[in-house]
């Protein structure tokens, strides 16, 4: 399944995304019997999605397709080109309701409307009522016509379980839904569908990740407004997918994907997919507040005068030496693993850059929770966010244990410089 919201935003950023889609259909399957047809449909569909993070883990998102599909038999060709359906969604983070705790799983809930802004006609095709397996999940090639969308209204849904189990490897657990509820101008309502799967990311450094993955996905017949059912329509289909991403810079991202099915089990004969290959570019802007939060971990190396590593790779450290003397200090606790860490310390590099003279930020990596600093400097603590703040003196006056705290961290630090 490919996603092109690119992971989550902060709040007031944006993220524009241009997705690629080309599939190729030559697949004649009847049951679950496989054969080269002796026609082919390929389609070529760009994506262009929008999303806004409101806060308080909410996104908005729109997509909008377009393309061309083309059906290709040795008599004749038939292509169909524009608009697809818009897609307009809402999601929430529930993992927003919990600490950025080292294995705390990432949750994300979805809904939406399908606009029925998407074309189609029928096909020439020999195999009757020839079934087009979709492409992406987007309805880009839905069944029983040439079709860029359903061209109905229609409602989605999905939940996206992101769980690490280790600080380079992620378990993903996706599931999609869509629901036409209107019939298109062909006279079809397309069957409700759900796609599943399980995989894997692995963070290989310098920005790339690799991610593989077994898909699944349903699909119920599709029926005409006058003759009732579509006999060959709808099918189970399971897939490899395999992909890499990069994060060129903290703004840019790029990624490419491919897909083949494995196993299919349709009902009666119908031409299906061989192959689908996605390439995406998404460039995320906003305001500068919001950039500075984009901020990742390998920067660090170039922090500004007044930001600096106190212990890295999980070393122990003297809690007596970690206040500057003369200068309020702010002693971070960060764990790669932790995204919320990530974009707290972003936050608080921006803070330091105001009081470049009067505070200093200290920052120490926690790469789990075995780790000698961990062990010896965060007895009885089991999560991040973690923060120390020493006063003038070297005496420390507070600990923030919780992310509602570490948004008054400012507060608390200019409270100490008027003292």
């Amino acid at each position: 399944m490919i996603d092109i919201t690119g992971g989550s935003l902060q709040v007031g950023w944006s993220r524009l995304s241009i997705l690629h889609v080309y599939a190729r259909f030559d697949q004649e399957v009847t049951g679950s019997s496989v054969r080269d047809a002796d026609q082919s449909i390929e389609a070529q569909i760009v994506l262009l999605g929008v999303n806004y993070a409101f806060g308080s883990g909410i996104e908005g998102r729109i997509v909008v397709p377009a393309g061309q599909v083309v059906h290709q038999t040795p008599d004749e060709d038939q292509s169909l080109s524009g608009f697809g359906d818009i897609d307009l969604q809402v999601t929430y983070r529930l993992s927003e309701l919990w600490l950025g705790t080292e294995w705390a799983p990432r949750v994300t809930l979805g809904t939406g409307l399908r606009l029925p802004t998407g074309v189609a006609g029928r096909t020439g095709s020999d195999v009757a009522e020839a079934e087009i397996a979709q492409a992406t999940g987007e309805n880009i090639v839905p069944p029983t016509l040439l079709a860029l969308g359903s061209g109905a209204f229609g409602l989605t849904g999905n939940l996206t379980i992101s769980q690490p189990i280790h600080p380079a490897v992620i378990l993903n657990i996706p599931f999609r839904f869509r629901l036409p509820l209107t019939y298109n101008n062909t006279g079809v309502r397309f069957g409700f569908g759900f796609d599943y799967g399980i995989g894997f990311s692995f963070r290989l450094g310098g920005g790339v990740s690799l991610t593989t993955d077994v898909s699944g996905r349903f699909l119920d017949r599709a029926r005409e407004r006058e003759k009732g059912e579509v006999l060959q329509s709808g099918g189970q289909w399971f897939a490899a997918e395999v992909g890499l991403s990069w994060a060129a810079t903290e703004r840019l991202a790029i990624g490419l994907r491919a897909r083949v099915p494995f196993y299919q089990v349709v009902n009666g004969t119908q031409l299906t997919e061989r192959v689908s290959v996605y390439s995406v570019l998404a460039w995320r802007f906003g305001n500068e507040r919001s950039l500075a939060s984009t901020v990742s971990i390998a920067p660090y190396l170039e922090s500004p005068e007044g930001v600096d590593d106190l212990a890295k790779g999980g070393e122990a450290f003297d809690a007596m030496t970690a206040a500057i003397p003369g200068k309020v200090t702010i002693v971070d606790f960060w764990g790669e693993w932790c995204e919320f860490c990530k974009n707290n310390t972003a936050d608080l590099i921006t803070f330091q850059k105001q009081y470049p003279a009067s505070v200093a930020l200290r920052r120490v990596e926690v790469p789990d929770f075995d780790s000698p600093v961990a062990t010896t400097n965060l007895a009885g603590i089991a999560g991040l966010p973690h923060v120390w703040i020493f006063d003038r003196k070297g005496v420390r006056r507070h600990v923030i244990a919780n992310r509602t705290d570490c948004e008054r961290i400012p507060e608390f630090v200019k409270a100490l410089l008027a003292e």
